[in-house]
């Protein structure tokens, strides 16, 4: 930053008077007035305030993704994307799990998860002990309260377990336009990926009795009678912002501008510019892990490349810091150069 000279100006004045009589009187004595002009204050002016640079970190992506809405088939790469639009809502640590917008994950110490009895009537729909969905006939298998196995009668209603789980959001996310993220916004992801225009499987949601907010920050879901999870957490839903996406169907948002190149989220960072070459999010004010420090960068930019080869070139070179690949075998062609630049010092 260059410094300003600071100077001061001066400003001094002369008056001359000289009264001259009649021609025919003597002269009188000439006197000199001087004005001495007034000692002006210094002025200092402040340096402008230096604008830090933003931290950016750059990661390179195989490819560039063709839609960021979390429902979309179009594209790769997106999910490096979405970690950074959409923190959680459970990561994966080791052989763990941690809960980044819940405000536990739910067990059955904590009392999140129950299992309760059911009477299913025969030609009632149930999800048997096989794990399909069927209707209660003869010889159909199903548990017991006991979790026992046993085989359904034509005529008569049997009982069986339905499991039932309570998710806790935090009442302190919001997303990236401020708007508090609600367990109404999970039942709206709920409804919108179990919609037949929604590409994907639909297991979970035929494994589903119910999933209601049964309060502003908890979503409870009710299983198919019949149906033990082999994972509880698989069945919360991934929040959708009704707030802004509530006047579209599931059809709809596949093909909607703002939610496929800039959709929100309440991640770290939002979409600040998309155009050929480049995504570039910028930081989220409303993130609520802000008061942690978090993120640690200012910026994030996807530079989608055309191959590892110019991917490890791009990292060598340091036009990026990270460069990622869908999968490990993406990468095994390149193994031996990736080992050799490591041991160089060009790769960490």
């Amino acid at each position: 930053m260059a410094a300003r000279a600071i100077c001061c100006r001066r400003a001094a004045a002369l008056a001359l008077a000289l009264l001259l009589a009649a021609c025919s009187a003597p002269p009188p004595t000439a006197t000199a007035v001087v004005a001495t002009a007034r000692p002006q204050p210094t002025v200092t002016t402040a340096p402008p305030t230096a604008v830090p640079a933003p931290r950016v970190l750059t990661i390179c992506l195989e490819n560039e993704p063709a839609s960021l809405y979390i429902f979309s088939e179009a594209g790769r790469g997106w999910n490096h994307v979405q970690e950074a639009l959409r923190d959680g809502p459970i990561d994966r640590r080791g052989f763990g799990r941690q809960p980044v917008i819940l405000e536990r994950l739910p067990d059955w110490e904590n009392g999140d998860v129950t299992l309760d009895s059911v009477v299913v009537e025969p030609g009632a729909g149930l999800v048997t002990a096989d794990g399909d969905l069927d209707r209660l006939a003869a010889g159909v298998p199903y548990w017991t309260p006991e979790m026992e196995r046993a085989l359904g009668r034509a005529d008569k209603a049997i009982t069986t377990i339905q499991m039932r789980i309570t998710f806790r959001l935090r009442d302190d996310v919001r997303w990236a336009d401020g708007a508090p993220l609600t367990a109404d916004d999970s039942v709206f992801g709920f409804e919108i990926g179990s919609a037949a225009a929604t590409p994907g499987s639909k297991l979970a949601a035929w494994r589903t009795a119910s999933y209601r907010a049964s309060a502003a920050h908890t979503i409870t879901w009710v299983g198919q009678p019949g149906y033990y999870p082999a994972d509880v957490l698989e069945h919360l839903a991934e929040p959708l912002a009704r707030h802004a996406y509530g006047d579209l169907d599931a059809a709809q948002l596949l093909t909607d501008e703002q939610a496929n190149r800039a959709p929100l989220g309440w991640g770290a960072f939002q979409v600040a510019q998309w155009e050929p070459g480049l995504l570039r999010l910028v930081r989220n004010k409303y993130y609520f892990r802000a008061a942690e420090g978090l993120p640690r960068v200012d910026e994030v930019h996807f530079v989608p490349l055309a191959d590892e080869s110019a991917a490890l070139s791009a990292v060598a070179g340091g036009e990026c810091q990270i460069a990622v690949r869908d999968s490990w075998d993406a990468w095994e062609d390149s193994a031996d150069a990736l080992l050799a630049a490591q041991s160089s010092g060009q790769l960490a």
